[in-house]
């Protein structure tokens, strides 16, 4: 699989700001395990989305069961988009709804950082690392962010 991306100059960086002590200033959870599924074909639930915290704060993306769909959790508000959907539209999960794969962390207080030139995958890597250094994030330890913009190139290869 080769993956190309190359970020627009619009796009803004969002770090989560917390205090750089702590276990885990995040409180990041992850539930399923990428490389297992894949070498196992094991797709089967791994938590309920029912019991996902819903709180203010509450960020996170993953995989519905059996890879039937998409799962975005934002600010507390868990939505799904069904795999059958060619619109990308997003709905409430329902009752019985499992996640496969799935993050979640919790953020007081996002800090923007502005992408100024387009850039290579390996260099927007580095700058998201960069970036959360100079705010004091541990990136030794997983930590969240999100990329609002425009992809303005991508390739995907399967």
């Amino acid at each position: 699989m080769i993956l190309k991306a190359v970020v627009s100059v619009l796009v803004f960086l969002l770090l989560s700001t917390a205090s750089a002590g702590g276990e885990s200033p995040f409180n990041v959870s992850i539930h399923g395990n990428f490389k297992r599924m894949v070498n196992t074909g094991d797709a089967s639930g791994k938590i309920a989305l029912a019991s996902l915290p819903r709180s203010a704060g509450t960020y996170g993306v993953g995989a519905l069961a059996d890879l039937q769909g998409e799962i975005l959790v934002w600010d507390g508000r868990v939505l799904v988009t069904p795999g059958q959907s060619t619109s990308g539209s997003t709905q409430s999960p329902g009752a019985g709804d499992q996640a496969t794969l799935l993050v979640t962390a919790q953020v007081k207080k996002w800090e923007q950082k502005q992408v100024l030139n387009d850039m290579t995958q390996k260099e927007f890597e580095r700058f998201v690392i960069n970036s959360a250094n100079s705010i004091g994030i541990d990136t030794k330890k997983p930590f969240p962010f999100i990329v609002m913009g425009e992809i303005t190139d991508y390739v995907c290869m399967w």
